[in-house]
């Protein structure tokens, strides 16, 4: 789900850039970006709850971590948009999602790798 939304996000953004004087594409764009993108930060917490178990001091970072987002990354687009046009906007979108989706394929990495370790040292018989 998590990979979906970032690639469905990619993919709306994408599509806004391809056809940028079309209103109906930029109906359709947004449209699939809220779709795509509404799920994440949910699932983002589900993914750390099983992987690291999250604590009460762990969800405060994370929510921090949540909130501070919201507020950085309205400024720096914002600051953006007005030097730079709108279309620029919607490709620095684009190239924070593709951001977003390499670090979504290093920590999938990660986890198969940690779960592979934990079924192989799990088969290694004890030689005591």
């Amino acid at each position: 789900l998590l990979l979906g939304g970032v690639l469905g996000g990619m993919v709306s953004l994408g599509v806004i850039v391809a056809f940028p004087g079309s209103s109906n594409i930029l109906f359709l764009g947004c449209a699939l970006m809220g779709i795509s993108v509404a799920p994440l930060f949910p699932c983002t917490y589900a993914l750390c709850n099983l992987q690291l178990g999250m604590t009460g001091k762990r969800t405060g970072f994370f929510y921090m971590g949540g909130a501070s987002g919201a507020m950085t990354m309205p400024l720096f687009f914002g600051s953006f948009l007005k030097d730079n046009g709108a279309i620029n906007m919607i490709i620095a979108m684009l190239g924070s999602m593709c951001v977003s989706f390499l670090l979504l394929v290093i920590i999938y990495i990660f986890i198969f790798r940690k779960e592979r370790l934990k079924t192989l040292s799990s088969c290694i018989p004890c030689s005591t």
